[in-house]
């Protein structure tokens, strides 16, 4: 078997910012480095995680970057692993600041993350992309023909703000903006005429999507033994951290948009999310559970069946609840939906032990005098 090729640095990133990180990454490239990005370096036919996890233990350090969404679910999963790099064998993990994140805000960085000296793509002035070769390389100074903010713009050096070279830059940048977006402009007619030419149009850049689905607690925690349902696609498979579905892009509504469905058969939590596929071939989306409170209701009755008020019920170890004048109650199952709960009932003269399925709303309890359990 061929040796695994080395990188450089690891590109981590959520969905939502891989085309500022890919403009990023094409400038290291121009630097002589060498990227790790998914998008360029999963070998389709191949297990990702496999993948993943062969970079993650031999990259030469990693950039984590944040935009202004935060980080994404399965992005996470990655920063963690990389900390961990970093005690065993000084992995450096370079936080980077994308250009979108809100200027005035200092960045909110997971507790550990924060601890790292950071790279901030807001500002010109240091360099960020010089600062971040350095924080990958370990060398100062060392490349100076690189500059930023893209690849597209002219290469000098970086000027001070109050320069007229850097205001000139900045608006050569918004022109440039404008052409794109009557390229892209233009491109949606062209895409819109192309069939009516009677031409075919050219084949979906993606022909299969795998969508990585992380579920979460109401506190952000991952629930391990969760059940996914997609609205398209194969069924989901156990992956390290998560799920996957595959999707055939051929399979997708015109909206593109697909939903992702949990639920936690422990806790009876249940959730939802949707997310519309495009570019990215491996998106990520994360499902936060919403637990509703399962209980039972149902009402105390004596051996001729006349409402018993003034009952005592309960589920066998937690507290109970005194039942009210037309002999109902109403108490908290402490145990998921659809399953038995066992219930304690008591008055003045009788004692009874019943089950009651979770979620019952006419539990029926017949207490009879000197009625044992």
């Amino acid at each position: 078997m061929a040796s695994m090729p080395h990188f450089d640095v690891f590109l981590c990133h959520s969905s939502a910012d891989k085309p500022a990180v890919k403009a990023i990454g094409e400038s290291l490239k121009d630097a002589g480095l060498k990227p790790w990005l998914d998008e360029w370096e999963l070998q389709p036919g191949q297990p990702w995680q496999d993948q993943l996890q062969e970079q993650i233990e031999d990259v030469g350090a990693a950039a984590v970057f944040v935009g202004k969404d935060g980080e994404g679910p399965w992005q996470k999963l990655e920063i963690q692993a990389f900390l961990q790099q970093f005690v065993d064998r000084k992995c450096p993990v370079i936080p980077v600041i994308l250009p979108d994140y809100p200027k005035d805000e200092k960045p909110k960085l997971p507790p550990f993350l924060a601890l790292f000296t950071w790279v901030d793509f807001r500002k010109n002035t240091p360099n960020p992309l010089s600062r971040l070769i350095w924080g990958i390389t370990g060398r100062k100074g060392v490349i100076s023909k690189v500059s930023w903010p893209s690849r597209t713009a002219p290469q000098t050096s970086v000027a001070s703000p109050k320069q007229p070279v850097a205001r000139w830059s900045w608006r050569k940048r918004i022109s440039v903006s404008l052409v794109v977006g009557l390229a892209g402009i233009l491109a949606t007619l062209a895409t819109w005429w192309w069939p009516r030419s009677g031409k075919e149009p050219g084949p979906s850049p993606v022909s299969l999507y795998a969508v990585r689905v992380v579920v979460l607690d109401p506190d952000g925690r991952p629930v391990e033994g969760s059940r996914v349902h997609a609205s398209v696609g194969s069924e989901p498979q156990r992956v390290p951290g998560g799920w996957e579905v595959e999707i055939p892009a051929v399979k997708l509504p015109a909206s593109r948009k697909v939903e992702i469905r949990a639920e936690d058969p422990v806790s009876s939590g249940t959730g939802k999310a949707e997310i519309v596929l495009g570019e990215d071939s491996a998106p990520s989306v994360e499902v936060r559970l919403v637990v509703v409170e399962a209980r039972i209701r149902g009402f105390v009755v004596d051996a001729d069946g006349r409402a018993l008020a003034g009952a005592r019920v309960s589920v066998v170890g937690y507290e109970g609840v005194v039942t009210d004048d037309d002999g109902l109650f109403d108490l908290e199952a402490h145990a998921p939906r659809g399953q038995k709960a066992r219930l304690h009932a008591e008055s003045i003269d009788a004692v009874k032990d019943q089950y009651c399925y979770v979620g019952s709303d006419d539990c029926e309890i017949r207490l009879v005098a000197e009625e044992t359990r």
